[in-house]
Parts: C-alpha cells; sequence; structure tokens
C-alpha cells in the first residue's frame, strides 16, 4: 500500500511541477499599451526585444520588479525610460526625434562617451544624437584629462571625433591663509585648497593671488599619474612678523627649559647649592615672564589670521580674479 502510494504522488508531482517562490508571489498583470512618434519602432523590455512594434501593448507585466522599456527605429535616436516597481501606467507616449551620428575613437580607446552627461557608450563607437540640435559631447578615461566639445550632427550624418586624451597629473595646491585664487598657465583653477587635475609630463606655472597680499607663483612639472604638493604663503608682512616674534619666544623658552633640567636638584656644598636655587629661580622667573609673552604673541598672531581670512571670505561659487583667461584645461580632479 506504501509502494502504490508513493508512486502516485511521485506522478502527480511530476505532472504538476511547483511553482517558483517568486513566480508564485508575483501578481502579474497587463503591461502598458505603448505608442511612438513616429510608429513602427521596435519595443525592448529589459534590453529583450518583445517581437513587437508601437502601436502595441506589452501583454504581461510583473509589478514586483523595476522594468525598463526602450524603443528602437532606424535613423531615430533610440528612446528609454525606467519605471519602479509597481502597477506600470497604462499608456506610454515616446517620440523619436530623427538622428544624426557622431563616430567617436579615442586614444587610448576603451574611454567613456557621455552626451549631455549622460554616459552612452565605450569609444569606439557611433552614437545617436538628435539631428540639428547642440550636443555636449565628453569623453573621460583613468589617468587622462577630460575631453568635451559640443556638437551638432545633421539628419543621416555622421561627424567623425578622433580624440587623443591628455595625459594627466594631480596638484594639490594649498595657500597660507587659505583661500587663495589659482591660475594655471593664466586660466582660472579655483581656490586654495584644492586638487587640479593638469597635463603631465609639461611645464605649469601656477599663481597664487589675494587682493592686498603679495602673490606667488611656482614652476612645476608633474609625471603621469602622479600627485605633487604645491604651496604658496601670502601672509603679509605684518603677519610675518608676529610669526617670527613667536618663533623666537618659543625658542627661548626650549633653551631656558634645558638650562632648568640640568640644575641639580641637590649639592652637597653649600655655595654651590645657593648658587643653584639662585639660577633656578631666576630662569624660573625668566619662563613665566616668557610665557606670559607667549600667549600674548599667540593670540595676536591668531586674531591677524583670522582677520585675513575673513577680508578674503567668500562663497565657494564666487566669480574668478579679473584678468584671467577663460576656462582651459586645469579644473578640480575627480
Amino acid at each position: 500500500m506504501s509502494l502504490r502510494r508513493s508512486i502516485l504522488l511521485s506522478v502527480l508531482a511530476t505532472a504538476c511541477p511547483r511553482a517558483s517562490p517568486a513566480r508564485r508571489s508575483a501578481d502579474w498583470v497587463a503591461g502598458p499599451s505603448v505608442t511612438s512618434d513616429p510608429p513602427g519602432a521596435e519595443i525592448r523590455l529589459d534590453g529583450e526585444p518583445l517581437g513587437r512594434r508601437t502601436p502595441s501593448r506589452i501583454e504581461t507585466w510583473e509589478p514586483l520588479v523595476p522594468h525598463e522599456i526602450s524603443l528602437v527605429l532606424p535613423g531615430h535616436v533610440p528612446w528609454r525610460e525606467e519605471l519602479p516597481a509597481g502597477r506600470p501606467p497604462d499608456r506610454i507616449d515616446a517620440r523619436l526625434p530623427p538622428a544624426g551620428y557622431l563616430a567617436v575613437k579615442s586614444e587610448p580607446p576603451g574611454a567613456a562617451i557621455r552626451v549631455e552627461g549622460h554616459r552612452v557608450a565605450t569609444a569606439p563607437a557611433t552614437v545617436p544624437v538628435p539631428a540639428g540640435r547642440t550636443v555636449a559631447l565628453a569623453l573621460s578615461a583613468d589617468g587622462y584629462l577630460d575631453w568635451s566639445r559640443e556638437a551638432v550632427a545633421d539628419a543621416g550624418t555622421t561627424l567623425p571625433f578622433d580624440v587623443h586624451l591628455a595625459p594627466a597629473a594631480a596638484a594639490d595646491v594649498h595657500s597660507d591663509p587659505p583661500g587663495a585664487w589659482v591660475t594655471v598657465d593664466g586660466r582660472p583653477a579655483g581656490r586654495a585648497p584644492a586638487r587640479l587635475a593638469v597635463r603631465a609630463g609639461v611645464d605649469h606655472v601656477v599663481r597664487f593671488s589675494l587682493p592686498g597680499l603679495a602673490g606667488c607663483e611656482r614652476r612645476v612639472r608633474i609625471r603621469w599619474k602622479a600627485r605633487a604638493r604645491i604651496d604658496c604663503d601670502l601672509t603679509d608682512a605684518e603677519g610675518r612678523k608676529l610669526a617670527s616674534a613667536l618663533a623666537a619666544t618659543r625658542a627661548r623658552i626650549a633653551v631656558l627649559g634645558k638650562r632648568l633640567a640640568a640644575i641639580p636638584d641637590h649639592d652637597s656644598n653649600f655655595f654651590r647649592a645657593m648658587a643653584n636655587d639662585k639660577s633656578r629661580n631666576e630662569i624660573e622667573d625668566e619662563l613665566t615672564r616668557l610665557s606670559d609673552d607667549e600667549d600674548q604673541e599667540q593670540t595676536a598672531f591668531e586674531d591677524h589670521r583670522a582677520d585675513l581670512e575673513a577680508r578674503f571670505a567668500r562663497d565657494e561659487d564666487g566669480g574668478s580674479p579679473p584678468g584671467t583667461e577663460e576656462s582651459g584645461e586645469a579644473g578640480a580632479a575627480p
């Protein structure tokens, strides 16, 4: 009896396979109706062709996961939309403008191609863009300076772009006080501190400036993919005077501290012990006076620095210093 029952259960399991948990839990619904202008575009769901063209309805839709619908029509810019998980819209209307094409090659190959800020392909590739419309084309690759241009392609035409990306290096620029304007080869590069991307293996002139202070200039050449720190002290004469006085006081304190430590605490000779006590008292009095001087000089220096930073503080999106050229290759590194 048990053998017959086991055989029966096995036959039933084979004839009626159990649904997978994902499919059993999914509440399948009808998908959206998809139209396009012009009609006849191939409908793809999550990158897979459905064998249907617009206008048409997607018959089945799994609402528990997000989906991507794309439409492809030769001679037109592809259309794509991502839909979140949940019940889909009843209708989707898409417009596919006529396409021009950008044939993009890069040296080195493999650069990321972006159109209007969106990554669309990897070079070499031919990229469709809306015909007759100015678009922003950009290429980027690790270890190379970003490249960008504006492009306009007429319907059905192909514009070639053979791009040689320049090898990049990084320059960490710092100023004292912070906030100095920085230019690289005469082109604005923001305010210090910052990390800048510059062309590797060539000489650059980096200038720092702040109104009312003496600027400084540095000449650098940085190897490919290397990083260099560039510092500039724009502190004014008053600031340097205060800093020098503070450093001298601290140096004097260090010398007296060593002299005090060298005096023995006890001496069997009465006269030497008296002399040691007198020297110790004199040094301690001098250290007390110098400590007060150090506090006053430190406060004066910090107040002066705070005044400088307040004078030159600006919003991060403030303008560039006057007399500079249009932006070039230098800029904040990614």
